[in-house]
């Protein structure tokens, strides 16, 4: 008996594990789309010989790209944790 509670309970701390990777997996995404928004605009503003508008466009721009895939992704992850039951909950039931 104790094999199978140790081997359930190691289980379930792999698939937290993975949400956990899943969650900063997301994170990393978006502040790498925020840095990339703001080095294109730096970019370009350097390219042009101009002020500082196309950093500041471009890291709103990065802002707007980097939460509309972290709204995405996270949407897409709770319908996969929702569909997949979510074991834990059925215990405490």
């Amino acid at each position: 008996m104790m094999n199978s509670s140790r081997g359930a309970e190691r289980a379930k701390e792999r698939r937290e594990t993975g949400i956990g990777m899943r969650m900063a997996g997301l994170g990393f995404q978006t502040s790498s789309e925020v840095v990339a928004g703001a080095l294109l605009g730096y970019l370009f503003d350097w390219w042009r010989g101009q002020g500082s508008i196309g950093l500041v466009v471009g890291g709103v721009l990065g802002i707007v790209v980097g939460m509309t895939s972290l709204l995405r992704g996270a949407m897409r992850m709770n319908r996969e944790f929702d569909a997949a039951g979510r074991p834990e909950d059925k215990k405490d039931a």
